[in-house]
């Protein structure tokens, strides 16, 4: 960077080259504020990883059918889309496009990897009929968790006055939590 400038200024052209730094620093800054989920992310980095390859070449074909579904992430292309004012929109900012672009890369590797699996087993993935498509990917819409951030709500329940009356013998007769009876079910038929 320092190079360019001094180039720059050597050639008269500081103040082009300062419009485009602060067009990319902007834009870098704007590109923030479109993070990947971290569903997202786990996506993108199961695209590289060889151990996530050596599963899926495991993987039966119930498997295959609740893993290509791992697409309908909260943030996906196609919500991601929607979300930000559709295609004009996307086309106008290129943060937005770089942020959909990306997503639809990840979106797009990843029923790859999952249609070649499914090709080993000589199946037809669900993923090829386009409203499937779609359905999957709007359901990730409500999917969407309070917990992105890795944090996990706990939420306090107290026994409220009476519950007693509900279940009088939730811990058998005697209320000890003993049973007496010696003839139970040790197998299920």
């Amino acid at each position: 960077m320092l190079m360019t400038y001094a180039l720059a200024q050597k050639n008269g052209l500081l103040e082009a080259v300062i419009l485009v730094l602060g067009f990319t620093f902007v834009g870098a800054a704007r590109s923030e504020d479109y993070p990947l989920s971290l569903q997202l992310e786990n996506l993108e980095r199961d695209l590289t990883s060889t151990d996530y390859q050596a599963v899926l070449v495991k993987m039966i074909p119930t498997d295959l059918a609740a893993e290509w579904q791992r697409i309908a992430t909260p943030d996906n292309h196609h919500l991601f889309a929607k979300q930000h004012g559709g295609a004009e929109k996307m086309k106008s900012d290129p943060a937005l496009k770089a942020a959909y672009e990306r997503r639809e890369k990840i979106a797009t590797e990843f029923l790859e990897l999952i249609r070649g699996a499914y090709d080993k087993k000589k199946l037809k993935p669900p993923f090829a009929d386009e409203a499937v498509l779609i359905r999957a990917l709007e359901s990730g819409a409500k999917r969407e968790t309070k917990v992105a951030d890795g944090q996990t709500p706990i939420e306090i329940v107290l026994p409220s006055p009476g519950a007693e009356k509900h279940w009088p013998c939730f811990r058998g007769p005697t209320g000890q939590g003993i049973v007496l009876d010696t003839n139970i079910l040790l197998k299920w038929s």
